[in-house]
């Protein structure tokens, strides 16, 4: 298990720093996985024991092979191939494979100090990586989290709401299809999880899977639901992702949230409670039996072997 966590750490790190580089030298946006691609290979590397040859010829042979994956298209059209991260890990597997049975690759662009390597094992970027609070594109994740706090502070019901106002930066824009047909339209929106979190007070991974989109009362609320954009938030992205919801109520009555950044960056101080909160779902499912008894108590190697073990037994059985 040790291993498999080392694997863990060191694959984040190296994507990290892949995406970094990539994105520094290409002016084309790209996807995870164009670069995840290459933390796959350096994980699998890392379990596979391979020496520094192969280790390079792994990671070369992921890099020159990455999928391009401009993430614009996903977000204009979601679809399975997502952010093409699926065939990134496949590739960076099938990397590490080859380059253990000899097979060689260029250099990787994304090896030497000039991608930022000098400071490699002495700071780690994979610390300060957000953790997502809710089933979605990060971008929608300022919006809903107004939503819900508007909601709590407010006392607002679905029925008392006639207008909803989502004020972002540009690409929030991009997303604010309204009702999903499918749950990566779902998880490409930020209309209908602005809507459900104002009409239920949450939004979780129940509410991106298709049977949740026939819910009249988030569907008619989707169509009191607008996206604008924030000249100021839009001048603050990338660096902050800033968020403002406005409701006007029934009876002419506005309320709004206050400027809102998304949850679950590493200096919130409610980091600690949405890990937590997401384990205890997965606590939840079948076979939560098998999880350690106290979040608190148990290492994170215990909590890796129960949840997937919990998880692959769960997928069986549906196969079954």
């Amino acid at each position: 298990m040790d291993d498999f966590l080392a694997a863990v750490a060191v694959g984040y790190e190296v994507a990290i720093r892949a995406g970094l580089a990539l994105h520094r030298r290409e002016a084309h946006y790209h996807a995870s996985g164009a670069w995840g691609a290459v933390g796959a290979a350096a994980a699998a590397a890392r379990l596979l024991r391979l020496g520094d040859s192969e280790t390079r010829h792994a990671i070369g042979l992921a890099e020159y092979h990455a999928p391009i994956a401009p993430v614009m298209r996903s977000v204009a059209a979601p679809a399975m191939t997502k952010d093409a991260c699926g065939w990134g890990a496949f590739l960076g597997t099938s990397s590490a494979l080859l380059a253990a049975g000899g097979f060689t690759a260029v250099p990787s662009a994304f090896l030497g100090e000039t991608d930022g390597g000098h400071d490699l094992g002495a700071r780690w970027h994979v610390l300060d990586v957000y953790v997502k609070e809710f089933p979605c594109c990060r971008w929608s994740h300022a919006p809903i989290r107004a939503a819900l706090d508007l909601r709590r502070t407010s006392s607002l019901e679905a029925d008392r709401i006639a207008r909803v106002e989502v004020r972002s930066f540009a690409q929030v824009a991009e997303i604010s299809r309204r009702l999903p047909r499918t749950t990566e339209e779902a998880q490409y929106s930020v209309v209908w999880p602005v809507a459900v979190a104002l009409a239920h007070g949450r939004f979780g991974v129940e509410d991106v899977r298709e049977p949740a989109f026939a819910d009249s009362v988030g569907r008619e609320l989707t169509a009191r639901v607008d996206v604008t954009v924030d000249p100021s938030f839009d001048r603050a992205f990338p660096g902050r992702r800033l968020a403002q919801v406005r409701i006007e109520r029934t009876d002419g009555v506005c309320v709004s949230s206050r400027v809102t950044e998304p949850p679950g960056e590493p200096d919130d101080p409610r980091l600690t409670a949405i890990v937590e909160a997401k384990v205890a779902a997965a606590e939840a499912r079948p076979r939560a039996s098998e999880l350690p008894d106290s979040l608190s108590h148990a290492s994170l190697a215990e909590l890796v072997i129960a949840l997937t073990s919990a998880e692959a037994t769960e997928a069986a059985t549906d196969v079954a």
